[in-house]
C-alpha cells in the first residue's frame, strides 16, 4: 500500500495551479491510496467522481510524491473505499477545511485527504487524532513524515 501526494503543479491552467495552491495551503493539494494488492487501484475523492477507484496511470515523479506505507491491515483501508464509493465530493468541505470549520460538514461528502485519512485510520494506521473534515493534503503528508516516512525515490533509467 502506498500513499501518493499530488502537487498542485500538476494542474494545466496557470490559474487553477494557484487556485488549488492557496487552497490547499501549500504544494501538495490531492492524495490518494494506491493499493498493490489490488493491481494499484488508486482509491481517493476526485470533484469529477466523489469517492472511489480509478486505474493506476503512469506519473510524473516531479509532481508527485509516494511513500511506501504497507500495512497488515491494507484489507481495512481498501474496504473504507468498498463502503463510501459513490459518495459525493464535498467542495463545500473543502472551504471548511480551508478555514479551520466543520460548520457546513455532510457525512454523505467526502473530499479526498479526509477519505485517507479515514481510511489508513480503519487499517490502524498509527496516524495522530485529528478531525478528519479539516485535514488537507498537505497536513496528512506532515502526519505521515511526521511518522518517519521518506518520499521514493525515482532513479533515472
Amino acid at each position: 500500500m502506498y500513499l501518493l501526494f499530488e502537487s498542485f503543479r500538476n494542474q494545466d491552467s496557470y490559474l487553477w495551479q494557484r487556485m488549488m495552491a492557496v487552497g490547499g495551503k501549500g504544494e501538495w493539494v490531492h492524495c490518494e491510496i494506491l493499493f498493490d494488492e489490488k493491481a494499484w487501484r488508486r482509491g481517493s475523492a476526485w470533484l469529477s467522481q466523489g469517492v472511489g477507484f480509478r486505474a493506476f496511470e503512469p506519473i510524473d515523479p516531479k509532481r508527485y510524491e509516494v511513500y511506501q506505507i504497507g500495512s497488515r491491515n491494507w484489507e481495512k483501508a481498501y474496504q473504507y473505499f468498498v463502503e463510501n464509493e459513490g459518495k459525493k465530493y464535498d467542495a463545500i468541505g473543502v472551504v471548511g477545511m480551508v478555514y479551520r470549520t466543520a460548520v457546513l460538514d455532510n457525512p454523505e461528502h467526502k473530499f479526498c485527504s479526509e477519505v485517507c485519512y479515514e481510511a489508513l485510520t480503519q487499517a490502524q494506521f498509527p496516524l495522530p487524532k485529528v478531525d478528519a473534515r479539516l485535514i488537507s493534503p498537505l497536513q496528512l503528508r506532515r502526519l505521515i513524515r511526521g511518522l518517519g516516512y521518506k518520499p521514493l525515490v525515482y532513479q533515472n533509467s
